[in-house]
């Protein structure tokens, strides 16, 4: 399992792919600005030529840095659905989910999403156009299998999607960077670890569509990352608990993209402690994000030293040379370099 990082701004854009016989790519959102167009525009288009359509796109939620960069790919008069399989994302008032339905998902047919997000409806009508099926809901507990890897959404649950979809943010999607300015105001960078570790875990600001973002758990047969877009903390670990995972038990994972770009209400301490994982992506150029306050719970509550992982400046600022003796965590920018997750490349 091979995965990359793209330079997407402020956004997400994760490429994950898998060799073996039957070699496949999970493209997990879009990300944004001319860079990461270009880069993903290039990297579907070689994959195609090598091994076929891009097997599966998530778009987390919709907000303009997860999505900008999806709708500019399939705008693009050469994209079609020889070039991409599927796209899954959470689209459209009038989804209709039937719980009996054993996989949770239907392909959305014509006309039955109706949407006030702008470029939500633009891509929805040019998945149309260029015959690439759309998959929806998305919910916890389904699963795409294939030959050489699995992927399992670990959050929305159902209520939690239908808690958005019946609210006023979804009847008006704003562009993000309103709440990464809320998200990182001035930077906490000159807090010390252990006075930002006094501070009660909030999640009250998160936002509603936020809440409602996609988490994935990508794994093949030896390796896994948790991918979790801007979800959540209390969703993704009352999933993860209800599946079995808890402090004696933790999940194991090789990979966890953290939530909302290391936003201080985006990762709690006491999920970190369910996971079993020293390695953590960060997506952001925002000024003030990676958060301290959240790298701090990160540290303090993961089972081992950590390294971080960035695709821009690699924040080596952030922690005093004492924190760093005593948490042993480090950064590496990875730029838009592939690491192979077997450790091989790291």
């Amino acid at each position: 399992m091979k995965l990359k990082m793209l330079p997407a701004l402020a956004g997400d854009c994760l490429e994950i792919k898998f060799d073996g016989c039957t070699p496949g790519m999970v493209i997990i959102d879009g990300g944004m600005g001319k860079e990461c167009r270009y880069i993903l525009k290039n990297d579907v288009c070689d994959w195609k030529d090598k091994n076929g359509p891009v097997d599966l796109a998530i778009l987390t939620h919709m907000d303009n840095d997860h999505i900008s960069g999806f709708l500019s790919l399939i705008k693009d008069e050469k994209i079609n659905d020889e070039y991409l399989s599927e796209m899954w994302f959470n689209y459209g008032e009038k989804i209709e989910r039937s719980v009996s339905n054993e996989k949770k998902r239907l392909y959305v047919e014509d006309n039955s999403c109706l949407t006030s997000c702008k470029q939500g409806k633009e891509l929805y009508e040019y998945l149309k156009i260029k015959n690439i099926p759309l998959v929806a809901p998305i919910i916890s507990g389904m699963k795409k299998q294939a030959d050489q890897w699995c992927l399992e959404v670990i959050s929305p649950s159902e209520e939690c999607l239908d808690e958005f979809l019946s609210s006023d943010e979804y009847q008006v999607i704003e562009d993000e960077v309103a709440d990464l300015k809320t998200a990182a105001r001035k930077n906490d960078y000159g807090y010390s670890v252990e006075d930002l570790l006094k501070r009660t875990f909030d999640e009250s600001s998160v936002t509603k569509a936020n809440a409602s973002s996609v988490a994935v758990l990508v794994s093949d047969n030896n390796h896994s990352i948790l991918c979790l877009g801007d979800a959540k903390s209390s969703e993704v670990e009352r999933e993860l608990r209800r599946r079995g995972y808890c402090e004696n038990t933790p999940l194991h994972v090789d990979f966890v993209k953290v939530s909302h770009h290391g936003s201080s209400h985006s990762t709690s301490g006491s999920l970190i402690r369910i996971l079993d994982c020293r390695n953590y992506l960060i997506s952001t150029n925002w000024k003030g994000l990676p958060t301290k306050e959240c790298l701090a719970r990160i540290v303090e509550n993961a089972l081992e030293p950590v390294t971080f992982y960035c695709n821009y400046e690699p924040y080596t600022e952030i922690f005093t040379s004492d924190e760093y003796q005593k948490y042993g965590m480090q950064f590496k920018n990875i730029g838009n370099m592939e690491i192979d997750v077997s450790g091989e490349s790291l």
